[in-house]
């Protein structure tokens, strides 16, 4: 382990950033969704485990969908 520094934004001003639409704020967002989405596939493929005959199917249709979303 290093040490780290860390930074706070407020909220009304990070806030502020995005609705300007500076770069840094939006990739914040950004790259902030990507790493949920990643966490989030693993907990998507319990849940198609735990499912049971056509449930199990429109859950598979569910994670394919939510998988290839992007904006």
């Amino acid at each position: 382990m290093t040490d780290a520094k860390l930074l706070r934004i407020p909220t009304a001003r990070f806030s502020k950033l995005i609705a300007e639409h500076n770069l840094a704020a939006l990739k914040v967002v950004h790259d902030l969704a990507q790493v949920m989405s990643r966490r989030l596939l693993p907990m998507d493929e319990k849940l198609v485990e735990m499912a049971v005959g056509r449930r199990k199917e429109e859950l598979l249709d569910f994670q394919r969908i939510m998988t290839n979303w992007s904006f």
